[in-house]
């Protein structure tokens, strides 16, 4: 039997963000904050409302000095968020020079 949720397009990722948030806080490894789940830029996918910063909340937190080092640089994400070319994520060749985006 179908759910409600079975027919909102990212509903349970929306739920399981709301999870792993209320977890971060009961870890100890970030204050409360907002979990709220909301549209991404009015487009079709929910996520946790980007004025919680968890990202940042959690940087704070390291401690190791490799890891800190690498936290300490601007937070780009992952190359689909910096191209949707499939023959860059597809093609090897490509992994040297889009490496430079993290170093």
């Amino acid at each position: 039997m179908s759910t409600v949720s079975d027919f909102i397009p990212g509903l349970q990722l929306s739920r399981t963000f709301y999870l792993e948030a209320v977890k971060l806080v009961r870890l100890g490894i970030t204050k409360t904050l907002p979990a709220r789940v909301s549209s991404f830029f009015g487009r079709p996918f929910l996520v946790i409302h980007l004025g919680g910063d968890f990202a940042e909340a959690i940087r704070t937190r390291i401690t190791d000095p490799v890891v800190r080092r690498i936290a300490e640089r601007k937070l780009i994400g992952s190359i689909d968020q910096i191209s949707d070319s499939t023959d860059i994520l597809s093609d090897p060749r490509w992994r040297t020079t889009l490496r430079r985006f993290y170093e």
